[in-house]
């Protein structure tokens, strides 16, 4: 159903000449909006027949009003549609446009939050954000902070030296043992210290981290990517709280899928999360400057309203300063909402 009747839109060759003839008024178009509302969404005949229809008659009424606002940068919907009035369809209780609880007003609507995070809007609103924006909703900004990364080639540093060192008759494996939460794990002190500053005792008790995120952080000092490494090891452990889309966690080195098509994508991301936390601890602890800057920046992409302040104190305990001023000032441009 269109919002003007077919047949009392102009000729095409009168429209050509006066253009205006055929456009509603867009006070007009946001009291179809109104009228839909109050009056349609409450007829017992609509609900039971005509869902669909009633649904697509307010994404037409959406999608009129964003393109106006997309072509008139002057236009102020907030003329016309007062900040609680309750016109906007947010499907967060269920797929029912009936339900007065799936209308909300852009007091309660937050562009860019998380389906977790309160005024969350519904992936089906957000594409109408100009409207929403000039309507008065409010978005969660990022920061524009670039986190720098130094250039470093770990891997061929590590490549070399691992094979200058091969053929030496004084070099002796597996000399120093890590111990977490009771696991022993072996490695070569010969071979992190050419590989690295880290200098370590015949025994090394480490703690605050989990036995596999130092796995990853040895096959890193032995020259295999970071992300290789991160993928061999995966927990599952129903202990671990944070929840994420996995595409969220990766800038630019992108993890790529396993074979194992039955995989949980939202367990892995929440892995992924806490290895990056013990891989910023653990550079901190070994004061591995590059791969500290790395956990910064792919912490600082997994940033949210929920979790600024965790993050936040985990870069303070770990001097991580890049990280810290990020989260500070998502928390200022953010404080609002």
């Amino acid at each position: 159903m269109s919002l003007i009747a077919e047949d009392v839109i102009p000729p095409l060759h009168v429209l050509a000449k006066y253009p205006s003839l055929g456009k509603p008024k867009t006070v007009n178009v946001v009291e179809h909006l109104r009228f839909l509302y109050e009056n349609l969404r409450e007829n017992e005949e609509w609900k039971k027949n005509w869902s669909e229809i009633f649904k697509n008659n307010v994404y037409e009424v959406y999608n009129w009003l964003e393109e106006e606002c997309l072509n008139d940068e002057d236009l102020n919907l907030t003329e016309h549609i007062h900040q609680h009035d309750p016109l906007f369809l947010n499907f967060n209780k269920d797929r029912d446009p009936f339900k007065s609880e799936n209308w909300v007003s852009v007091k309660e609507l937050v562009l860019n939050s998380e389906p977790s995070e309160e005024k969350y809007v519904n992936t089906s609103l957000a594409k109408y954000p100009t409207m929403l924006k000039r309507a008065g909703a409010r978005e969660v900004k990022r920061p524009n902070i670039e986190i720098h990364v130094s250039p470093h080639d770990q891997p061929s540093i590590n490549k070399i030296k691992a094979l200058d060192s091969l053929f030496d008759p004084n070099f002796s494996l597996n000399d120093a043992t890590f111990i977490i939460k009771g696991e022993r794990i072996k490695a070569s002190r010969y071979m992190l210290a050419i590989s690295s500053s880290i200098i370590v005792n015949d025994v090394e008790y480490v703690g605050d981290v989990e036995p596999d995120s130092m796995r990853v952080l040895l096959r890193y000092l032995y020259g295999q990517n970071i992300d290789d490494a991160i993928k061999r090891y995966r927990d599952t452990s129903p202990e671990i709280s944070y929840v994420r889309n996995r595409n969220s966690y990766f800038y630019e080195e992108v993890i790529e899928d396993d074979d194992d098509d039955d995989e949980n994508p939202r367990e892995v991301s929440r892995d992924i999360f806490e290895r990056y936390k013990d891989l910023l601890k653990l550079s901190n602890n070994y004061n591995l400057g590059h791969l500290k800057e790395l956990m910064e920046m792919r912490l600082s992409r997994s940033v949210t309203r929920l979790n600024v302040g965790q993050i936040k104190n985990l870069a303070e305990t770990n001097d991580a300063n890049q990280l810290k001023n990020y989260c500070d000032q998502f928390i200022l441009e953010n404080d609002e909402l």
